[in-house]
């Protein structure tokens, strides 16, 4: 199953994770992951992610007909994280 909400949920929890966990070492240094270098891994980045992850929550809500996944409600949790 493929959820762009919930991925733009753990994409943000992970952006803000690892830029918070490098800037403690030395903020002008590549973040990396399991060896990969991440260059372009900024907070904007976890800006960019958070604001699709809430796009994608207000399409859910502005559907009737839609109840509140379990998508959602894990998204939702995620963020509040």
């Amino acid at each position: 199953m493929h959820s762009p909400l919930l991925l733009n949920a753990i994409c943000t929890a992970a952006a803000r994770y690892l830029t918070r966990i490098w800037s403690l070492k030395d903020p002008h240094a590549v973040i990396e992951y399991d060896g990969v270098p991440l260059p372009n891994l900024t907070m904007e980045s976890a800006i960019h992610y958070h604001n699709k992850c809430i796009s994608h929550l207000m399409d859910v809500s502005a559907d009737p007909t839609n109840t509140c996944s379990d998508d959602a409600l894990t998204a939702i949790t995620i963020l509040r994280y």
